[in-house]
């Protein structure tokens, strides 16, 4: 039943993510419950085709339930006495791959409505610079633009990734096409304050982020100097 109640919440927050875009080609998104190993992975595809009333119906295709697990963040860093707790909850997350970068957005957001974009140092994909950007994308706005056609093998991002892509170019041009379609998925999601006590009152500072993604990987993003590494690799 716990299974069951956390996919009916993904497709309430799918219809919000994924929603009618106007146009005449349906459009498909992968929502993944994490399990261990990754060939285990419970996968709920949705295809949501465009209505004359302008509302996309979702039509649901379930694979046999299983239990969800999360992945494997790292118990929280000793806090300074007077600190606040950290914060740590299960997330709907919706990820793309890029050729040097990877976009990330969280519901619910702990600040306004984002894009969090980690930018690759180098080919590992292991460490880079992050950045937050303003996801600005309404529902019944273009979702792509079809005079955009990727080279084969790679994808042009839809609605707030795509918008976000399409009005950059210098973002564009840094990240390089998609990789592979947006995934959403539920997974474990921890924020560690930073900051200091002086006097016994909290003065707050940059705190400390933590991803988990769909391969069970942990992201870990320091607000101090808006770097990255991945954790386990």
């Amino acid at each position: 039943m716990k299974v069951v109640r956390k996919i009916f919440a993904i497709c309430i927050a799918l219809f919000f993510l994924v929603a009618c875009s106007g146009e005449s080609e349906p459009e498909q998104v992968y929502i993944i419950v994490t399990a261990t190993p990754a060939p285990n992975e419970l996968v709920v595809r949705m295809t949501f085709t465009p209505v004359p009333a302008a509302i996309e119906q979702p039509t649901v295709q379930a694979a046999p339930t299983r239990a969800a697990t999360v992945g494997p963040i790292p118990s929280p860093t000793p806090a300074t006495e007077g600190l606040p707790a950290p914060i740590a909850n299960e997330v709907f997350i919706a990820e793309q791959e890029f050729e040097r970068a990877r976009f990330f957005w969280l519901e619910p957001a702990e600040r306004t409505q984002s894009i969090w974009v980690l930018f690759h140092e180098d080919q590992t994909a292991a460490k880079g610079k992050w950045n937050i950007f303003e996801d600005t994308f309404e529902e019944g706005e273009m979702s792509r633009d079809p005079n955009i056609v990727p080279p084969e093998g790679f994808q042009q991002p839809i609605r707030g990734f795509g918008k976000l892509w399409r009005n950059d170019p210098a973002l564009r041009e840094e990240v390089g096409w998609a990789l592979q379609r947006e995934f959403g998925y539920v997974a474990e999601y921890r924020y560690e304050f930073g900051g200091e006590m002086v006097a016994g009152e909290y003065i707050a500072g940059p705190g400390i982020h933590y991803l988990t993604t769909r391969e069970n990987e942990t992201y870990r993003l320091d607000e101090s100097n808006f770097t990255w590494s991945l954790m386990n690799r």
